[in-house]
This record gives structure tokens, C-alpha cells and sequence, in this order.
């Protein structure tokens, strides 16, 4: 029996995938294809990575299912071990994009587990180029944590943001056998659920949902979202509802995302570059950097949209005159 396990990365479709193994969970199952409850909280089987010794994890999955705290890893494991004894099939498939940033440690402890109920483990990662991934994510950061910055590819101290592929792909590949961990470049992709459908060999009548559940919130979004959190978040007019008003300030200007100044973007991808490219080399890429190397689609300068305070004000409640009509 094989355990095959979506590490992610975030900002790779990763809930589209999830949402089709849950859609399509009946035919999976038909075709000998599990996919487990012991491990998931809402679409994610972070249950693994709360096994695997993530604190925080622990937490949510504790809660869900009523596991023990302490105890934890014994109860998840035995939950685990009862699904895979009452089922007669080839594959259990998981899913969570946080299980591409385990650290060694908690890798081998993962693995050292699954290893104890599946005969092959079989791990799919979707990676996106450092650039494009920072500027997806920086639009979570204002919507899931209130940002108000402007820093889309560096941290305020100058750090670039960003994840070393190559290190994700050793770290696995320690645990795991080489030809048995598969990267695929996001950027590259026409249908992300379809390219792991593929890989993950899942055969069956499939339901596809072909539409992007995360569209990509507008520059003006992206400014009404941050001024937003910086100046309206904490008025009594909002309080206690603000989470439904970022929720529509996203559904309601969508659009060409925010884009940092090409010279930004070409430096990141330059500070990524050594390791980009030995990350070619593992993978048996023809990119000499993996990724592509265009970056015409971003602007000369950081393409913000300027807004007075009144104008914040109006856009916010048109975002929620919208949401009310629907």
C-alpha cells in the first residue's frame, strides 16, 4: 500500500487539490483510493504535521478529533492504523501544504511512522518562483493578518522573503527515496489538479471544478485592504466584523495583483540563484535556474494605487454593499 502525500508549497493550488480529493472522495474509494479522516482538519491533514511534532498543530488537531495532548502521537496513530486496517486498498492520499517547511527532525519522524503501516511513501511538491509566490502571498498577509506594509519581497529589515527549494527537496529526499519524491514547477502548470491526478496515478470519473478558488485581489484591493487594517480596522464602526469586511474588500476588486518594481524582482530571483540552479541540476531540469527567467509583467516602478482617506472609506462600503446583494 502506498501513502502519497501533497506537501504543498502554499500559493500552489493547493486547495484546489484538496477540495478535489474531498469532492471526489466516493469514486476515489471505488477505485481502492482512501482518503483519511484521522488526519484532517477541514480540506488539510495537518494531523502529519502535527505528528511530526508542530506544536501549533497539535493544538487544532487535538481539538478537532478529541486526541489527547498528551499522549498526542499515540492516539493519531492508532486513529490512523484503524483506517488503514478498515479499508481493503492501494493508496491513502494526504494533503498540506505546511509539510513542505518540516524540519529534518520532524520529517524522519513522520516518515518513520508511515513507514510502519505503507510500503512506499510517495511525495509530490509544488514549487512556484520566489518572486511570483511573495507577491501571491503578500494579499494573504493582508487579508489573513492584518499587514499594512508594503513589503512584498523583503521584510522590513531587508531580509528577502522566500523558500530555498533546494534545501525542501533534501530534506525530504533523506527520508524518502530519491525517485520517489517529485517536484513540479507550479508556474509551469495548465491545471495544477489535473498534474496531480497524474503523478499521484488516480484513475476514475472524476468531478473537476476548472475554476481558480483563489483569484487574485486587484492592486486597488490590495491598497483599499491595507488602509484598511491601518486606519479603519479599530474604529467601533467595524469592530467584531472585520474579517467580513476584508472578506469583501477581496471578492470585490479583483484584478491585476499588486506588483513590486522589476529590479526588485530580478534581485530576488538573483539571491536564489545558486541554489535555484543546483535545484535544476537534481531535478533533471532544462531552465538552468529551474524557473523561467522573464519578468516583463512586472512594472518599472511599484504599481500602488494612491487614495485619500474619504476614498478608502467609499470603496470599503461599495465592497460591502456588494457583498450584501449576493
Amino acid at each position: 500500500m502506498i501513502a502519497i502525500i501533497d506537501i504543498g508549497d502554499e500559493k500552489t493550488g493547493s486547495k484546489s487539490r484538496q477540495e478535489f480529493l474531498i469532492n471526489n472522495r466516493d469514486e476515489l474509494r471505488r477505485q481502492g483510493v482512501v482518503i483519511p479522516k484521522s488526519t484532517k482538519v477541514n480540506l488539510y491533514d495537518i494531523g502529519l504535521s502535527a505528528y511530526s511534532g508542530v506544536q501549533s498543530h497539535r493544538e487544532l488537531v487535538s481539538n478537532k478529533h478529541g486526541y489527547p495532548y498528551d499522549g498526542f502521537e499515540d492516539k493519531l496513530e492508532e486513529a490512523l492504523s484503524l483506517e488503514v486496517g478498515k479499508f481493503e486498498c492501494t493508496k491513502f492520499v494526504f494533503s498540506f501544504e505546511g509539510l513542505m517547511h518540516l524540519r529534518s527532525e520532524n520529517v524522519e519522524k513522520l516518515v518513520s511512522m508511515l513507514y510502519r503501516y505503507f510500503d512506499k511513501v510517495f511525495v509530490i511538491g509544488f514549487i512556484r518562483r520566489q518572486d511570483r509566490k511573495a507577491v501571491s502571498a503578500y494579499s494573504t498577509r493582508l487579508r489573513n493578518r492584518g499587514a499594512t506594509d508594503f513589503n512584498i519581497l523583503y521584510t522590513p529589515d531587508g531580509k528577502p522573503k522566500g523558500v530555498n527549494y533546494l534545501h525542501k527537496l533534501k530534506v525530504w529526499r533523506k527520508f524518502v527515496s530519491k525517485e520517489n519524491v517529485v517536484f513540479i514547477n507550479y508556474d509551469e502548470c495548465d491545471n495544477v489538479v489535473r498534474k496531480f491526478v497524474d503523478l499521484a496515478g488516480l484513475q476514475g470519473d472524476f468531478l473537476f471544478n476548472e475554476k481558480r478558488n483563489n483569484t487574485s485581489m486587484s492592486a486597488l484591493g490590495c491598497e483599499v485592504m491595507r488602509r484598511f487594517n491601518e486606519d479603519f480596522a479599530s474604529s467601533d464602526k467595524y469592530s467584531g466584523i472585520q474579517d467580513k469586511v476584508r472578506s469583501a474588500i477581496k471578492d470585490c476588486y479583483v484584478g491585476p495583483s499588486l506588483k513590486p518594481a522589476r529590479e526588485e524582482a530580478e534581485s530576488l530571483f538573483k539571491f536564489y540563484g545558486d541554489s535555484n540552479k543546483k535545484l535544476a541540476k537534481e531535478l533533471g531540469s532544462d531552465k538552468e535556474y529551474f524557473f523561467d527567467e522573464d519578468f516583463s509583467d512586472y512594472p518599472e516602478t511599484l504599481s500602488s494605487v494612491s487614495l485619500t482617506l474619504s476614498e478608502v472609506g467609499e470603496y470599503i462600503e461599495e465592497a460591502l454593499s456588494q457583498r450584501s446583494q449576493k
